[in-house]
């Protein structure tokens, strides 16, 4: 197992698939609906390694999320993005729609530094 990883989205097919692909490569994951849900768990869940966002979300976005998130407990986190926002100011980003590969080597990279 790679550890436990938080998957945020507010729409559930992209919540599903997201915890498919990381289910596939090992993980325990946990799923939110939104930033304060996302929050709650984190705060109950201290073993979360990386938290995979999207970077609109219904009541936060997923840069403030991440940034919150690693003041809880240090963490990789990977922000997903749509083709009409624009993810300047975020270190680890993935255009949707994504392969499980390009998700996989982005936490990877995360995770070593």
């Amino acid at each position: 197992m790679n550890g436990t990883a938080l998957v945020v989205d507010d729409d559930p097919s992209c919540r599903l698939v997201t915890r498919a692909m990381l289910e596939r490569d090992g993980y325990r994951v946990l799923t939110a609906a939104d930033g304060a849900e996302a929050l709650a768990l984190a705060a109950d869940e201290p073993e979360i390694g990386v938290v995979v966002t999207d970077s609109v979300l219904t009541d936060t976005g997923g840069r403030e999320l991440a940034s919150r998130l690693r003041r809880v407990l240090p963490r990789a986190a990977i922000v997903l993005t749509s083709g009409d926002h624009d993810p300047r100011g975020t270190r680890d980003f993935l255009a949707k729609p994504f392969e499980a590969r390009h998700l996989h080597a982005l936490i990877e990279s995360a995770l070593r530094r």
